[in-house]
């Protein structure tokens, strides 16, 4: 039996709700809690607290959300929870309506209660909105193949989200008094009757408790030309990379293999934009450490005489990995050079990124334009403008290009 419960406080001036809901899996009537935001229009940020209780070690979760209206009510990003240091992050990916995000490790590390992330929204909208979690898949490793479960959506959670209309009997502390609760600093602890567990954050809480069933193993998906991209460890970016072969975008790094974790090239990226985009140009030259004959070499000259390579003013470093910053400036360029700008967008959209001032400044336009119209979003708190980008990671972003409206 799944058994799930919510619980909600919220800091400030704004009423504390403390709600303890009960999802059953043979019974899939949900409950729903409730975040208010002041009312008003101003851009309310707000964070829930996701906390995981799984009795059997694991290796990772794969979550899904959705919202229901994008334009009022916008998921910043997950930020993993001090007990999953270390896991691997599935990047925050949105695709057809769905946001996927999650972690993993590559053995059974994770095990019991803990707060495994954060989620962290704007709600700008006056109509309610609602949150629905709408997929966790829990993957174990037992030998070499991996086990999972697919936790019925019907006893995932459920938030509202909507404006207050009146103030209600708030303290200046953010509490209200529960029945036989605590009120004041809202109560985290679960003392009194009123109380609920919480992680002491402040924020709301969302528990999804273990199922009592044994998991049964994961159909052994993965992708028709890859054998190393299977889906249950890539299923955020598994279509994606098949679509991009068959396109004749991408090609794998050995028969049968597309490394997709390995960091990508700048010579790799620049070849994939040039096939993704069909771009042409008369060749006059390239950059002196482009060495003729190597199998990137046209693809970076076609790109340096539209002048979407440019280097360092004088070579290119095609061997060396690219950053995300200069894969979001070469994007931003080839969009541009095939007559599909991107809006010009304010700096100010960087602003709740704690890294942006990490942007070079010949890239923050180009940074700008691809957050604000949602081909890439951070990861966790910040944008890591320098870090580097993985093969994955590439495909979905061009993948989202090349099929968005």
């Amino acid at each position: 039996m799944i058994r799930g419960k919510v619980t909600a406080r919220k800091a400030g001036l704004s009423l504390m709700l403390v709600l303890a809901l009960l999802f059953v899996f043979i019974n899939p009537a949900l409950a729903a809690t409730e975040i208010k935001a002041p009312s008003g229009a101003a851009a309310y940020g707000f964070s829930i607290d996701l906390m995981v209780n799984e009795s059997e070690p694991y290796a990772g979760i794969q979550f899904e959300l959705t919202l229901s209206d994008e334009s009022a009510l916008e998921f910043m990003s997950f930020t993993q929870g001090n007990s999953i240091n270390g896991a691997s992050e599935y990047p925050l990916i949105y695709s057809h309506g769905v946001h996927s995000f999650g972690f993993w490790k590559g053995s059974n590390a994770f095990q019991g209660s803990m707060t495994v992330g954060t989620l962290n929204f704007t709600y700008t909208g006056s109509v309610p909105q609602t949150i629905t979690i709408t997929r966790m898949m829990v993957v174990r490793i037992d030998g070499n193949n991996p086990v999972g479960e697919n936790k019925d959506a019907s006893a995932l959670p459920v938030i509202n989200v909507s404006r207050e209309t009146a103030a209600v009997g708030t303290d200046e502390t953010g509490g209200t008094s529960g029945t036989g609760g605590t009120g004041g600093q809202g109560a985290t602890s679960g003392s009194g009757g009123g109380g609920a567990s919480g992680t002491g954050s402040g924020n709301p809480i969302i528990v999804i408790e273990d199922e009592e069933t044994p998991l049964a193993a994961l159909d052994e998906k993965k992708s028709k030309y890859f054998d190393d991209v299977p889906e249950e460890a890539w299923p955020w970016a598994v279509n994606e990379i098949d679509y991009l072969y068959e396109a004749g975008v991408v090609k794998g790094t050995a028969p049968s293999i597309y490394s997709p974790a390995a960091n990508i090239t700048r010579g790799d990226f620049m070849l994939m934009l040039v096939r993704a985009f069909d771009l042409k140009a008369e060749i006059s030259g390239n950059f002196p450490d482009v060495p003729q004959g190597s199998y990137y070499y046209d693809a970076i000259a076609i790109a340096k005489t539209l002048e979407i390579a440019k280097g360092d003013g004088i070579i290119f470093y095609p061997q060396s990995f690219i950053t995300r910053q200069d894969m979001m400036a070469l994007i931003d360029r080839t969009l541009r050079a095939i007559g599909k700008s991107l809006p010009p967008a304010p700096q100010s959209v960087l602003s709740p990124f704690s890294d942006n001032a990490k942007v070079s400044d010949y890239a923050r336009d180009s940074v700008a334009a691809l957050v604000q119209s949602e081909i890439i979003k951070g990861t966790g708190s910040g944008i890591n403008p320098l870090g580097n980008t993985t093969r994955a990671e590439t495909a979905v972003v061009v993948h989202r290009i090349l099929t968005m409206d």
